[in-house]
């Protein structure tokens, strides 16, 4: 079943605007061997498409399949969301440096404190 003319004249006329339209002769007698010699397609088995489809739809992930699928989508993200909470913990919960006004503020109330409550000057 040969889609192709296979009689030497060949005298099928192109459609304009085909690429071949405006070929060399040397292309035209290539096209007609090309043509005459093609192989015909192998016929195709009915069974087989059906059969694919059926194993596709029936066909269950294995475990390592399963266990990549989860390392994947939920493994990754949480170790880089760890990483993150820990690299952001850091930054977070590091104490920042007091100035020296407020060492001072605080200094001058832990001595009236203690003086209170150790002479009982005060009414802490």
């Amino acid at each position: 079943m040969n889609q192709f003319p296979t009689s030497e004249d060949d005298s099928e006329v192109p459609t304009p605007g085909c690429f071949w339209e405006n070929s060399p002769p040397e292309d035209s007698q290539l096209e007609r061997f090309l043509r005459q010699h093609a192989p015909a397609p192998p016929v195709a088995a009915s069974h087989l498409e059906a059969d694919l489809i059926q194993r596709i739809i029936t066909a269950s992930p294995t475990p390592q399949q399963r266990w990549r699928w989860y390392s994947v989508w939920v493994v990754s993200p949480l170790m880089a969301a760890s990483l993150l909470i820990a690299w952001a913990g850091d930054r977070w919960l590091r104490p920042t440096p007091a100035s020296t006004t407020e060492v001072v503020r605080l200094e001058a109330f832990l001595e009236t404190s203690w003086d209170g409550v150790v002479y009982g000057g005060s009414d802490f």
